[in-house]
């Protein structure tokens, strides 16, 4: 009961740790425990423990629209394809890390001797279930992302711990462990200390948001804007400002690997400018991509840029700052940040325009337009 019960728990916080089940009834099988795993008490379990999490599935799946696996078309592959059985083997090494990689291949060339000598213990038949259960549950979804085998990984290190276990004595499995701990420990600091920096420019944006006396919605018309609203957030601790996304007011535009077209809905100038009404919009920040990175600037970003530029008199320029993205350590996306106030009236009142889901269908409007 109590498997179950964490079982579901680690379901409910990630869905893909179904994935471990399936081991631990091959290890069950394998040591011989046929009435644990057919007894009316592990049926009844575990049968609810389907049922209920099936449900839950098709419950929560008409709120997450292109988030499944089964719509994932950027990452599906043919569930017997070589691609698909070689991709987590061949991507371990980046998992693993080389140290860690090297004791796991020792640990394997030590099962199978074990194997042949018939001489196996439970841990590690526990550690070949385990991988074997969760390998044969990444094939089954037919997905190829390195993310997706984060609990298989469990597997690996009871692999790289039976190179201690090999050992026999004391002494050496105690230098042999403190000495792989303390390499990892220096491999992860040098990762961490030469990994990407991330996204520069919108904090300074922000702090200079957070300095305007008056107060209001900010239409972000920029690459990257979850970063911007994060730090709007930070930085606005008396709630004054509101940010609305472009990519759901000027267009509707979901991640790449929904597979899905975008709609752009401001195709003008004017077009930009009656939302901007309509949301009840006094500041915008706008993007123009450096040379190299215009693939970053998308239609509706171009559009809101030109609109603000080409408006004269009835915006003034705040900031204007360099941006820097690193998606890794040579993808770098460069570009300039111009942040403006709108200085013309806007009716009273919230913003008239309704809040879009792409990933679950819907449009939340004001009660009064319902």
């Amino acid at each position: 009961v109590l498997a179950v019960l964490f079982a579901e728990l680690a379901f409910l916080s990630r869905v893909t740790t179904i994935g471990v089940i399936p081991g631990l009834f091959l290890f069950a099988l394998l040591c011989g425990h046929w009435r644990v795993v057919f007894g009316w008490a592990s049926i009844f379990c575990w049968g609810g423990y389907l049922v209920i999490n099936t449900c839950w599935v098709i419950f929560v799946r008409q709120f997450a629209r292109y988030e499944l696996i089964e719509n994932a078309a950027s990452t599906r592959v043919e569930m017997f394809s070589p691609w698909h059985l070689a991709y987590y083997p061949i991507k371990s090494w980046g998992m693993l890390g080389p140290l860690t990689f090297c004791l796991v291949v020792i640990g394997i060339a030590i099962f199978v001797r074990h194997v042949v000598r018939r001489q196996l213990s439970k841990a590690e038949i526990f550690s070949f279930c385990w991988l074997l259960g969760y390998f044969g549950f990444q094939l089954y979804l037919c997905a190829n992302e390195v993310r997706y085998f984060f609990f298989g990984l469990p597997g690996f290190a009871w692999l790289a711990g039976n190179v201690f276990v090999f050992l026999g004595s004391d002494r050496p499995r105690w230098v042999g462990a403190i000495g792989v701990a303390f390499c990892s420990l220096v491999f992860c600091g040098s990762n961490v200390i030469n990994s990407p920096q991330g996204i520069w420019g919108y904090d300074a944006v922000a702090a200079r948001l957070a300095r305007e006396e008056l107060g209001g919605n900010v239409l972000a018309a920029c690459v990257g804007d979850q970063d911007l609203i994060t730090r709007i957030l930070c930085k606005d601790d008396e709630r004054r400002f509101g940010v609305l996304r472009g990519d759901r007011v000027l267009a509707l535009r979901l991640p790449g690997y929904a597979g899905v077209d975008a709609h752009v809905v401001a195709q003008t100038g004017s077009d930009v400018m009656r939302l901007l009404e309509l949301g009840r919009v006094r500041y915008v920040v706008t993007f123009v991509a450096d040379v190299g990175a215009e693939h970053r600037l998308r239609k509706e970003m171009k559009i809101a840029h030109d609109t603000v530029v080409s408006a004269g008199d009835r915006f003034v320029l705040l900031e204007k700052r360099s941006f820097h993205e690193m998606n890794g350590r040579e993808n770098v996306t460069r570009g300039v940040l111009w942040l403006w106030r709108y200085t013309g009236e806007l009716p009273d009142g919230p913003s008239e325009l309704p809040v879009v889901i792409p990933t679950a269908g819907l449009e939340i409007k004001r009660a009064a337009e319902r």
